[in-house]
């Protein structure tokens, strides 16, 4: 467990656009955790670039989500939504996974050195 990133994260109570709007100017990002038997916890981040960016630097990466100190619940990014301009986190979907069940998701591939190969080069 200690190999995987670990985000504390606090419950909130406030749906819609007025609250998450007010969360975000107190340094919050809004986001949902989807799974668990069906249910939907409404929860909060606590916006610290450091620990936000080292935790969501691999979409697919599993991330232990505490919410309100309790036991820790292993999560993938499902969505983010990031503001245009700043670039930064706005609000952040996640899924609860089950450790012992295998999942399928998409992963993208980005090449690097493929302008540089010799067939390229020469026009193959």
């Amino acid at each position: 467990m200690a190999d995987r990133p670990t985000l504390e994260v606090d419950e909130r109570n406030e749906r819609g656009t007025r609250a998450t709007k007010r969360l975000r100017r107190e340094g919050f990002v809004p986001g949902v955790v989807y799974g668990g038997q069906g249910r939907e916890d409404a929860i909060a981040f606590k916006v610290n670039s450091r620990v936000l960016r080292t935790a969501l630097i691999d979409g697919s990466a599993l991330i232990d989500l505490k919410v309100g100190g309790a036991t820790a619940l292993p999560v993938i990014v499902k969505d983010r939504q990031l503001d245009p301009v700043r670039d930064e986190v706005i609000h952040i979907d996640l899924l609860e996974v089950r450790l012992d069940e295998t999942i399928q998701t998409q992963v993208g591939v980005h090449l690097e050195g493929s302008e540089e190969a010799p067939g390229v080069k020469e026009g193959g």
